[in-house]
């Protein structure tokens, strides 16, 4: 797991989906690296949660201090196109869609 090489001892997985219907985990590392795997229904969620959420993303985006990996940009004109990267994995990152 490409995480375990970046996460410190101690730290927090936090996921709301995955890709696959039941993903396999690096157990015996992870339970000596003393992680904790959250998982996350945003759904479930307060709404006073969600808005706290919202306000500490804008403060680290507008500090500089969190950025978001942009791996593709699409034209609107190719949104199939950037669907399609999203749906095979073939990019790490968020795909962005310009609409112009």
């Amino acid at each position: 797991m490409p995480v375990l090489e970046i996460i410190r001892i101690g730290g927090v997985i936090a996921t709301y989906s995955s890709s696959v219907a039941e993903p396999s985990l690096a157990f015996r590392r992870m339970m000596f690296m003393d992680l904790t795997l959250r998982m996350v229904i945003v759904y479930a969620m307060p709404e006073s949660a969600k808005e706290q959420a919202i306000q500490d993303i804008n403060q680290h985006l507008t500090n500089q201090t969190l950025q978001h990996r942009i791996g593709a940009t699409y034209p609107l004109e190719r949104f199939a196109d950037s669907n399609e990267a999203i749906e095979t994995g073939s990019v790490r990152g968020c795909v962005v869609v310009h609409i112009d």
